[in-house]
């Protein structure tokens, strides 16, 4: 199953990272797919930020290849958020010493996931990308358990867009969310 949302600012895109947050538990491993510059790290930025009890600075992992961080979970469980970013691997030597196993106990969110060769342990799949032309967005955005769940359900989340001020065009941002069996 798959919902489709197109982004219509970094707020739009901040509250649907936070509303995907509220739906991750322990072992759930997620793959971030998309192009450079589609928003993969601004997304993660706001799952942790939205997850952590203070106010750590939420870096990009692609020179470090992970980034940990202490989050709490909608249960309440404390638990570490390892964010990858696997775009400068050249090797599977390299990704043995990443220690993956160990994330994909806890919580693992994966940019370029396309790098690893078994894509059975992802339970979700986010594809990040951008097009031309956009529709309305709705307001207000759901909350939690609305429109966004653990298995991805469709939804009111299905139009959003996102204007590239770099440009001065319009472009959505689209992300795809799928649920892994």
């Amino acid at each position: 199953m798959a919902e489709t949302l197109l982004l219509n600012s970094l707020d739009d895109t901040r509250r649907a990272a936070q509303a995907f947050a509220r739906t991750l538990k322990r072992g759930d491993v997620v793959a971030l797919s998309g192009e450079l510059g589609t928003g993969k790290t601004t997304f993660v930025q706001d799952v942790v930020r939205c997850l952590s009890d203070t106010d750590a600075e939420v870096t990009s992992p692609t020179f470090t290849l992970l980034q940990t961080y202490p989050v709490r979970i909608s249960s309440g469980e404390a638990i570490t958020l390892h964010h990858f970013d696997l775009y400068r691997i050249a090797s599977p030597r390299e990704l043995a010493e990443l220690g993956l196993e160990e994330a994909f106990a806890e919580l693992a969110l994966i940019e370029w996931p396309e790098r690893l060769s078994d894509k059975r342990a992802f339970t979700h799949w986010l594809t990040f990308g951008l097009l031309e032309g956009a529709g309305p967005l709705p307001d207000p955005l759901p909350q939690a358990g609305e429109g966004i769940s653990g298995a991805a359900s469709g939804g009111p989340l299905s139009r959003l867009r996102e204007r590239d001020g770099e440009r001065g065009s319009e472009s959505t941002r689209t992300l795809r969310i799928e649920a892994r069996p």
